[in-house]
C-alpha cells in the first residue's frame, strides 16, 4: 500500500532503476545470437508443420530431416547460449584468459583484435599488458548486437579507453 501523497513505483521506473545499478558494469553479451536461436526453432516448426501436412513420401522426408536438424541445431544453439552466459559470462571469460595464457608475446607494441565483437579480448589486453596499444576491429553487422559504442564503453567501465581504440573495419580490407 503507498504512502499518502505517493503513487507506487512505475514499471519505467523499475526498468531505470535496474539500468542505473549496471552502470558500471561491462555489456560483453553472449556470443551466441538469440536470433539465431529463434530462426533455427522457425525452421523447425514450419518444417514440423509441413511434414504434417505433405503425405508424399520424398517431399515428407526432406521436411523430416530439415525439422530434425533445425530442432538439433536449435537445442544446441540454446545449450551454447546458456552456457556461455551463465554466471555472468565466466566461462567467456575463462577462455579469454586463456587465450591469452597461450599467447607469445611480451606486450610491448601493437595489437590487433580481428572480429573483436563487444572487445573483451582487446580490452584483457590492455589489461594484462599495460604499455601494448591495442586495436579492435569489426563489422558489426546483423545477427550481432555489439558495436563500436559498447566496445568503447566496456573499455572505460574497465579502465583501458586511452589504451584500445576501436574501428569499423572488415578483416579482408585491414585499416
Amino acid at each position: 500500500m503507498a504512502a499518502a501523497g505517493f503513487e507506487p513505483a512505475t514499471k519505467e521506473l523499475e526498468v531505470g532503476i535496474l539500468k542505473m545499478k549496471n552502470v558500471n558494469k561491462p555489456n560483453y553479451g553472449n556470443w551466441v545470437p538469440r536470433k539465431m536461436i529463434i530462426v533455427f526453432l522457425l525452421i523447425f516448426f514450419i518444417f514440423f508443420v509441413l511434414s504434417i501436412l505433405i503425405n508424399t513420401g520424398v517431399a515428407r522426408s526432406i521436411f523430416i530431416i530439415i525439422s530434425v536438424i533445425s530442432g538439433a541445431l536449435s537445442i544446441y544453439m540454446g545449450y551454447a547460449y546458456w552456457l556461455l552466459g551463465k554466471d555472468s559470462g565466466r566461462l567467456q571469460k575463462q577462455l579469454c584468459n586463456s587465450l591469452l595464457d597461450i599467447l607469445e608475446w611480451d606486450g610491448q607494441g601493437k595489437a590487433l583484435d580481428i572480429g573483436t565483437g563487444s572487445g573483451r579480448v582487446a580490452i584483457y589486453l590492455a589489461q594484462r599488458y599495460p604499455s601494448a596499444n591495442v586495436v579492435g576491429i569489426d563489422y558489426w553487422s546483423n545477427p550481432w548486437t555489439y558495436s563500436k559504442n559498447i566496445c568503447d564503453r566496456n573499455a572505460r567501465i574497465e579502465g583501458v579507453a586511452e589504451k584500445v581504440i576501436f574501428q569499423r573495419a572488415s578483416a579482408v580490407n585491414l585499416p
